[in-house]
């Protein structure tokens, strides 16, 4: 009996601090600053301090910018600071065993973001991956926040830190967009158009890499994982918010996440870093090809042909249309020729029997490329 007693007085001592502790539970700390010709990575890291939350600003230009904030959620904050440089920004996530001594840079976060973007989309089925982009389009990027370039990637219009961005006049928007066109903004390429705050999710004795694509699927956010994080993970969620998902996800594989976000500004690349990007990107993707077992290769095959054919459709229906093929069409069709020679150049490498598998592809890169 004096056990017991004991037992529900310790008890009862816990429940009630842990009433206190909710009771009190400090909001998320916000932002006040004040910047006058501050670069922005200063403003960034000011930002960071305060909130403990990662705000990484690319190395690209020394942005300046002027104002003051008050008061700032820490996103209000990290858009404010865009749209005064004006840039662009971008909010990610990364689950790890531990946070690293040093933190990861813009280009490291970037690298990273891309690299998990083309694995999830490789990931998918074409079936899968047409009812996205068809949720995508249905959507027209409406939903949840992101703040990327204006009209044909050019940086939004500024202004001081802390005022609202000014209003694009539609009548030069196009003006715009054509001014932009040469621009590159690396977190637009990225950034996935959609996203949700709260997401429904259903998995049990799924892998890392399972949950990891249902989070992306569902969120329209990316998530990064540490490749030491390998278990079995149920998460059971319904309309639930990112950070109970992101709990139970972090619980099961024995780790802890954390939200991070990206600046950047819209830049133009030079030829030779454009060749480098190029080059870089075709040599991983065969190197992961032939890293593939045969099955796999073939599959892989069959499913590149198939892209090609129903990109030939739209652009023979574009034609017929009279619009040239606009968007993605157009941009296949200035880009494809080159993909072509290198595809070509790079098949005299092979051995006749990797050549043989490639025909395929290769045949079908001719069909697109002389239309």
């Amino acid at each position: 009996m004096r056990v017991l007693s004991v037992v529900l007085g310790v008890a009862l001592l816990l429940t009630s601090a842990a009433l206190t502790l909710a009771d009190t539970e400090e909001a998320p700390p916000l932002v006040t600053l004040t910047a006058d010709d501050t670069l922005a990575t200063e403003v960034a890291a000011e930002i960071e301090a305060q909130t403990e939350v990662r705000v990484a600003v690319t190395e690209r230009g020394e942005y300046r910018v002027t104002g003051a904030l008050t008061d700032y959620e820490v996103e209000d904050a990290v858009e404010a600071l865009a749209v005064a440089m004006p840039g662009s920004w971008l909010r990610g996530y990364i689950m790890e065993k531990a946070t690293p001594d040093e933190p990861y840079s813009a280009e490291e976060l970037i690298d990273a973001l891309t690299s998990t973007r083309e694995w999830w989309m490789d990931s998918m089925t074409d079936a899968e991956r047409e009812a996205l982009m068809q949720t995508w389009r249905e959507a027209r990027g409406g939903q949840g926040r992101g703040g990327f370039g204006g009209p044909g990637g050019a940086p939004a219009q500024g202004g001081q830190l802390g005022e609202a961005p000014q209003p694009v006049d539609p009548a030069d928007a196009n003006q715009r967009g054509r001014r932009g066109r040469g621009l590159i903004d690396v977190l637009r390429r990225i950034g996935l158009p959609v996203q949700a705050e709260t997401i429904t999710v259903e998995l049990d004795a799924a892998t890392v890499d399972e949950a990891i694509s249902a989070f992306i699927t569902q969120s329209g956010y990316l998530l990064l994982a540490d490749p030491e994080l390998q278990a079995l993970v149920a998460v059971s969620a319904e309309d639930a918010p990112l950070d109970e998902v992101l709990d139970q996800m972090a619980e099961a594989v024995g780790g802890t996440w954390r939200p991070f976000y990206i600046i950047s500004q819209p830049y133009e690349l030079t030829q030779a870093e454009q060749d480098q990007i190029f080059e870089e990107r075709f040599t991983q993707r065969w190197a992961d090809y032939w890293a593939m077992p045969a099955e796999e290769r073939a599959a892989n095959i069959q499913q590149r042909v198939e892209r090609m054919e129903r990109m030939a459709e739209r652009m023979q229906q574009a034609d017929g249309e009279g619009d040239g093929g606009g968007g993605r069409a157009a941009r296949m069709r200035e880009f494809m020729p080159r993909i072509l020679e290198r595809t070509t150049q790079y098949s005299t490498t092979l051995t006749p029997e990797q050549r043989m598998e490639l025909k395929p592809y290769l045949q079908a890169l001719a069909k697109i490329a002389g239309m």
